[in-house]
């Protein structure tokens, strides 16, 4: 039987590879550790599944032939656990990659991908804040922007979500919307900082940053197009610096 504390890690540890892929574990084990600690505590057990990963344990879990018996001889051999524990990892190891699992896993790569390229749009939104500083004084610039995207580009798309995302075969729709618009976000950031410092003498207009202009060049390179936008910017009253 299970402990409390292994059923806690399973089902932690299933979620994380059904985001990120099978090999998630072994390409990223630190990470690993660190996002189970957060679910399930840092417990012994947590700790050591980092060494389970550096042993390409979890590897060996995905052949076809693999069992918890032989699972639990690697575990005890290459990380020195003892026999009792060992099993208890293979255990784990074995429900983890689980041919269901697997199975299923396989199935799903992919799909949420092709989802997103087949989806008629998709909404934007950015909200971008900097302030402008000369003479002993300041102005916050704001701007906020909404647009509708939608995939044209799929190979162009799929090149750069696997910069941003490697393990992208495995997200979900709403978690590679996300990530294409968090780099979106990041891009208009600095180009709007840009904007509004660019003048040490004169205030920016903030109403007139370009938004449709710079996410159209932006999303250009991730062969998306935009299909409308909607923008407002404007500026605060001129204020002292306090120091």
């Amino acid at each position: 039987m299970k402990s409390d504390i292994s059923e806690k890690v399973i089902k932690s540890f299933t979620a994380l590879i059904d985001e990120n892929g099978p090999e998630y574990p072994t390409k990223h084990p630190m990470e690993l550790v660190k996002r189970l600690a957060e679910d399930c505590g840092e417990v012994p057990i947590v700790g050591t599944l980092y060494f389970v990963a550096l042993n390409g344990i979890f590897t060996d879990a995905m052949h076809e032939d693999a069992t918890e018996e032989a699972l639990a001889e690697d575990i005890q051999r290459k990380c020195s656990f003892n026999k009792a524990f060992a099993v208890e990892l293979a255990g784990i190891c074995m429900q983890v990659y689980s041919k269901q699992h697997l199975a299923g896993l396989k199935g799903k790569c992919g799909s949420s991908f092709e989802e997103l390229c087949g989806l008629d749009e998709w909404a934007f939104s950015w909200n971008g804040e900097t302030e402008w500083h000369s003479g002993g004084g300041y102005v916050t610039c704001t701007g906020e922007g909404t647009a509708s995207l939608k995939v044209r580009g799929r190979k162009k798309l799929e090149a750069a979500i696997a910069k941003l995302m490697p393990s992208y075969e495995y997200a979900s729709v709403d978690q590679l919307e996300e990530s294409i618009s968090k780099e979106l976000r990041k891009q208009l950031d600095d180009q709007f900082e840009e904007y509004c410092t660019e003048d040490d003498y004169y205030e920016p207009v903030a109403e007139d940053f370009e938004f449709e202009y710079y996410l159209t060049d932006f999303c250009k390179d991730m062969g998306i197009e935009v299909i409308d936008t909607d923008y407002d910017g404007e500026i605060s009253d001129y204020e002292l610096e306090h120091y």
